[in-house]
This record gives structure tokens, C-alpha cells and sequence, in this order.
């Protein structure tokens, strides 16, 4: 599907149900989108609804979305009406279903306002590139009920797709306070219906919850190799034979690989074959979380994992996502309790890890021997470690599935080079979206703001490379530079990395910097691709034209093309901005740019308002002060580096910030200082 195509669906999907928010009716097309949808979520918690009821349901839900959109500080009060008013009439149906019923609608709502703001985020992407109007023209005017109209509320519909996704955004925060309220009630009675239920809500919520970086799409998800290992995993796990005791699946990957997705993935998988399936990111806790996932204390939870085991014939599978996101300080915690649960038929735990974490961090590592005894497989990776498996860089298959997936063309050259780790890909999609073409890394300027920008979609951002990370980068790319060598023994940059280890892991993990173990020990080196745009961030920095000059040139013995990308010319100095005085006092106020040579202020005896000579130019200040001297009083010299002020004998004297000032005698002033002369007369610099 091309990508003129992919945003035409999009548009299809969404466009409904925003014109029946800018009509303020609800239109037959939205209703119907939104009936199915819900029927579908329904029937997985097999709960049937007929049609009647259904399609009031939609419309409670249209009319609902439009409230919110309309008046967004009582969002989570309409969504909270609406979640009510379903629950309710579906209980009138299926009373005795009880907790499944508000678990269902939780879940059902859920995932239709996730999908509509995943929908509604690609179309306003596409709004904003002009040229693509036209596909939202098209869309709204296959509407029979908008036609007429359609010129009047093509304004107020890009208003609606615009706060669309805030909207929906605040519907999911109170989702997740949903969640908290009617998950704990199916803890209660363990039965294989709300087992099911337990595993899809807390997937469902894994998966959108605003509080996790998870936002797995399975329409965008590229099958990997790997899987076949994964459900052979499987297969063993729930074989009869009592033997099997390898029940931990370890998942390693640099960043950016797609390590999450790729758990993801087969999570799903899972729970589509009736699996009982829990998903966590470590980050956000482990103990307290299964605590609450299982509804009992964690010491119970061999009994709870057999229960379940009993209740559904197959085990609890517990996906630990990101240990490398949980502080040093407590990964030994979770690996001994990962580690207690070695060997054992109720459950198997798939367990992801950035790989340089898991080779290089000794608190890992002085566990990993425990572990191995209840690892399945055995990848080796490196001298010491072993995974289930250890996940790569895209193929070219790979990157032209994904590519075909998201509607973009293939990347060529150095582009697909970079579009084979799956985060870049994404970037470089989301870089398409905007632009309509990709970032052009023969122009220095624009890619190397595509690695090292700030902006969200930018390589640091994406790899966390921010704050202290970016600053220990630039130090070491620094030293690159000053060596004239494109690698480094580790030992000569352990000064720069100090005792930061966890920003030296996601430097080595995000691939922009290469470690590799040798025989006389490890040497770090840059990425033959990122690494002169890497020398070009550090050089674009330095403003004096000399420094500059000479990083270049030692830059140009690690990256000779440098030169192709950025053009060092003597760049002329800066004109320094001139001071400026304030001259104010009765009747008269006067700013002036002070040259460099002398202004001479002082009493014009015959007019008798203040003058000042400004190297020989005569300017009528306009203010009258008679304690002022006749013909000089006070001179102000400027160098062009710096201010002088000297009293020229005047009878009553001047005075630097209430200090006076001996005659004759220049004394420095800078800026902010206030000159007093006569009886009112301030000079301020």
C-alpha cells in the first residue's frame, strides 16, 4: 500500500466521526464504525449485545467524545458518565456475568479511544503538509449527510482532528484510574472467565496506559525469526513431561532493536490462544505490581501462578520488559525473585535486557550463573553470556516489509544502513510524514540535526541521549578528535566516563559508539556512518574561527569527507556593540552610542542648557543645571574596549555611584554605573 493509499484509509476511519462532532450529529458511518468495533471487544469477553442496543451505545459514545472535545476540563466527568451508563445497560443483560461486565466495557472503551487517537495523530500529521488536503476532501464528501455542508465544516473539522488527541489523552488517564477500580474485583474469584479477562485488561492497559512507553501496534509490527524460538518455548512449557525445568526465556537486544515490540508481539500472540498473559515494565515496579496484578501478597504467589495453572491447563507466562530500566541498585532484588522462580511448571518468565547492560554490569552478572540453570537456549553473546535469543538489526526483507507496513518507500545508500535498527526506521517514517521525503544526510546541516536535535523525533531523543549523556558524548567525541584516531582503548576515556555508567550503556547500546573486546583489551570506536556527523555536532559548536579551523583539521585525519560537509572560512570579527549613556536632568533627556574617542558634557554658558561635545559634534542636551561647570565639567573616553570617566576640575565636583571621584584622574566604568555631576544631572552607562 503506497502512502498516499495508507493516509486515504486513515482518513476513511476517522473522518466520520469527526464530521458527526463538526455537524454536531451523529452521522450513520461514525455509528457503525464505532457499533462494530465495540462488538467485536465485546465478544471477547463473550458478552453478545444486539444491534438496537449497540447502536445507542455508539451514539451515548459519539455525543459523549463531542462533549469533551467541546468543554476538555470535563473530560474525565463525561467519560466517567458515559463508562457508567454502558456498564449499566449491558448489566440489565447479563447480571449475572457481574464483574466481567465492567471489566469488559473498561476494556472495549479502552482500546476504540487508543485507536482513535492513534488514527487521529497520523491524520493531523498529514494535515499539516497542505498538499494532502485533498484525501480529507475526498473522504467527508462520500458522506451524503456532509455533502451539502462540506465547505461550511472543513474549517471547524481540522479544529475538531486538532484537539482530538489531547481529548482522547485525558479520556485514557481516567481509563487508568478505571483500571485500579474494577481489575482488583476479578482477583477475587479466580475462574477461567475472569482469568481470561485479567490477562486482556492488563495487557490492554500495559499497552496504552499513558504511564508506559509501550504503544505497540501490531499493523506496523515486522515478524522476526526469532519467534519461531520463542513459541518452541512454548510447546515445552506446557508439554505434559514433568522433566522440563528451563522456564526462564531471556530476550537481549541493543536499544532500538525492538526488544518491547518484540514481547509484545508474541504477548498478543498468546492471549489470542487463551494464554494467561501479564505484561510489566520493570520500570514502573515489579513486586508491588504483581501484587497487585495477582491480588495477593508476593510470598503467595507460587499458590496463586498454581491456581491459574490448574484453573486454565496452562501456565502463567510473565513478560518482565526493560531490566536495564530499573536503577542498578535494585536489579538484584528482582533477579533473585526471578530466580525464585526457576524451574517451576506454573509459570515461565520472558525477561528483556539491553545486552550491554546484561554483559557489563556486575550486579547481573553475579547472578547470571543462578539463572543459566532455568535459562531456555542458549545464545552466547560476548565471553560470558548466554540469551534465548539475542535480537539484530532488520534485514533488508525486514526493512522493505516495514516500509511497505507504515506506506513509505525503501530507504537506499546510507539510509538503509540507518533504517535497519527498527527505531530509526520509525524516525525516519515520522521524518517522511512531516516533510514528505527523507532527511538528506548529504546535507550536513539537516542531518545532523536529525541525530543530535533536542526535538522528540531527533536519534538522541529517541536513544535518551540528553542532559548528562549528550554532554559525557561530546566529551568523548572531543577526545576522538584530539587523538586524530577513529578508536580508543577503553582505558584512555575511563577518566570522561567517571562513574556514570548508566549513560556510558546507552551511548554503547544506541550503536553511535562501537566496544569491542581484543586481545590486549577493549577499544571503543565511532560508527563508520554516524561518526563524522557526530565530529560535525562538536565542531558547529565552537564560534572562534581559529578553534574552529583547527578541530577541523584534526578532525579531517579520523573523517577526510568532513570537507564535503562543512565549508571552514575565516569567519570577520564581530563588530562589539558600542555602550550607550543616559543622560536625564532637568528638562532634558538624551540617549547616546558612545564612539570610540571622547564626549565632553559640560554648561553652555550662553544658552544655558548642557551640551556635549562628542568628538567635535555638538549636541544640545535640553537640560538646565546651573551646578553643572561652564565649558567642561566631566569627559567620557571609550577605547574600544573599555570606559573612562575623569572630572575636569568642575567646582562642584562628579561622583561614580555616590562616590566622588578624584580631579583630573580617569577612573573605569562599566555597565549599569551611575554618574552624578551638578545638582540633578544622572548619567547611567
Amino acid at each position: 500500500m503506497g502512502f498516499r493509499e495508507k493516509v486515504k484509509k486513515a482518513f476513511k476511519k476517522i473522518a466520520p466521526l469527526a464530521a458527526s462532532i463538526a455537524v454536531g450529529t451523529v452521522l450513520p458511518p461514525a455509528a457503525s464504525f464505532v457499533a462494530g468495533f465495540l462488538r467485536e471487544k465485546f465478544s471477547e469477553f463473550n458478552i453478545s449485545v444486539d444491534d438496537d442496543t449497540l447502536v445507542m451505545i455508539s451514539e451515548k459514545v459519539i455525543d459523549s467524545i463531542k462533549d469533551m472535545v467541546e468543554k476538555r476540563e470535563l473530560a474525565n466527568t463525561i467519560a466517567e458518565r458515559v463508562y457508567r451508563e454502558i456498564e449499566n445497560k449491558l448489566l440489565e443483560h447479563n447480571r449475572e456475568l457481574g464483574n466481567l461486565v465492567s471489566s469488559a466495557v473498561e476494556y472495549a472503551l479502552r482500546d476504540l479511544y487508543y485507536q482513535l487517537e492513534s488514527i487521529t495523530k497520523q491524520v493531523n500529521e498529514i494535515v499539516q503538509r497542505k498538499e494532502d488536503l485533498s484525501i480529507l476532501v475526498e473522504s467527508i464528501s462520500e458522506m451524503e449527510e456532509v455533502l451539502q455542508r462540506h465547505e461550511k465544516i472543513l474549517n471547524k473539522l481540522n479544529s475538531v482532528l486538532a484537539q482530538l488527541p489531547e481529548t482522547i489523552n485525558s479520556i485514557l488517564r481516567y481509563h487508568d484510574e478505571l483500571f485500579y477500580e474494577t481489575y482488583p474485583k476479578l482477583t477475587k474469584n479466580l475462574s477461567p472467565e475472569n482469568i481470561r479477562a485479567m490477562s486482556m485488561t492488563q495487557f490492554a492497559y500495559a499497552r496504552t496506559s499513558s504511564r508506559y512507553d509501550l504503544r505497540y501496534d501490531s499493523r506496523l509490527y515486522v515478524n522476526r525469526d526469532e519467534e519461531e524460538i520463542f513459541f518452541n518455548f512454548v510447546k515445552d512449557m506446557t508439554r505434559e513431561e514433568t522433566s522440563f525445568s528451563r522456564n526462564i526465556f531471556l530476550v537481549l537486544a541493543d536499544a532500538g532493536i525492538g526488544k518491547t515490540w518484540f514481547l509484545a508481539h508474541v504477548a498478543s500472540e498468546m492471549l489470542k490462544q487463551g494464554y494467561p498473559v501479564f505484561f510489566l515494565a520493570l520500570g514502573l515496579g515489579f513486586k508491588s505490581v504483581l501484587e497487585f496484578i495477582f491480588g495477593g501478597e508476593f510470598y503467595m504467589l507460587d499458590q496463586v501462578f498454581h491456581r491459574i495453572h490448574q484453573e486454565t491447563g496452562k501456565p502463567v507466562f510473565l513478560f518482565l520488559d526493560g531490566l536495564d530500566e530499573v536503577s542498578r541498585g535494585e536489579r538484584p532484588a528482582i533477579l533473585r525473585q526471578i530466580i525464585s522462580f526457576g524451574g517451576k511448571k506454573d509459570v515461565a518468565i520472558v525477561l528483556s535486557c539491553r545486552t550491554i547492560d546484561w554483559i557489563t554490569d556486575h550486579s547481573i552478572r553475579s547472578y547470571s550463573t543462578s539463572l543459566n540453570k532455568y535459562l531456555y537456549g542458549g545464545v552466547k553473546i560476548g565471553k560470558y553470556a548466554i540469551a534465548s535469543v539475542f535480537l539484530k538489526e532488520f534485514t533488508d526483507k525486514q526493512v522493505e516489509m516495514a516500509c511497505e507496513k507504515y506506506g513509505i518507500p525503501k530507504p537506499t545508500g546510507d539510509l538503509l544502513k540507518v533504517a535497519k535498527k527498527p527505531y530509526a526506521l520509525r524516525l525516519l517514517y515520522e521524518y517522511y510524514v512531516k516533510h514528505g521525503r527523507f532527511p538528506d544526510p548529504n546535507n550536513y546541516e539537516e542531518f545532523t540535526e536529525f541525530i543530535t536535535s533536542t526535538e522528540e523525533t531527533s536519534i538522541f531523543e529517541r536513544m535518551g541521549i540528553t542532559f548528562e549523556t549528550r554532554d559525557l558524548l561530546f566529551s568523548i567525541i572531543e577526545k576522538f578528535i584530539e587523538s586524530g584516531k577513529n578508536e580508543l582503548a577503553l582505558r584512555k576515556i575511563r577518566n570522561i566516563i567517571g562513574h556514570d555508567a548508566e549513560s556510558w550503556a546507552r551511548i554503547i547500546s544506541s550503536g553511535l559508539l562501537k566496544m569491542e573486546e581484543r586481545i590486549f583489551g577493549t577499544v571503543v570506536s565511532l560508527d563508520q556512518f554516524y561518526g563524522k556527523y557526530l565530529i560535525l555536532w562538536v565542531i558547529s559548536t565552537i564560534e572562534n574561527p581559529e578553534e574552529k579551523q583547527e578541530m577541523a583539521q584534526k578532525a579531517m585525519k579520523i573523517a577526510p569527507e568532513i570537507k564535503y560537509y562543512v565549508e571552514i572560512k575565516e569567519e570577520k570579527p564581530k563588530r562589539r556593540p558600542r555602550p550607550i549613556i543616559l543622560i536625564e536632568g532637568y528638562g532634558g533627556r538624551k540617549e547616546i552610542e558612545v564612539p570610540v574617542g571622547e564626549i565632553k558634557i559640560y554648561r553652555n554658558e550662553d544658552k544655558g542648557t548642557l551640551e556635549a561635545n562628542i568628538n567635535g559634534t555638538i549636541v544640545d542636551l535640553g537640560i538646565m543645571d546651573p551646578g553643572v561647570s561652564r565649558w567642561k565639567h566631566l569627559t567620557i573616553r571609550y577605547d574600544g574596549k573599555q570606559l573612562y570617566a575623569r572630572d575636569d576640575g568642575s567646582t562642584n565636583g562628579t561622583t561614580i555611584n555616590g562616590k566622588e571621584i578624584e580631579p583630573y584622574k580617569e577612573t573605569p566604568i562599566k555597565k549599569n554605573t551611575k554618574i552624578k555631576i551638578g545638582l540633578n544631572t544622572e548619567i547611567k552607562i
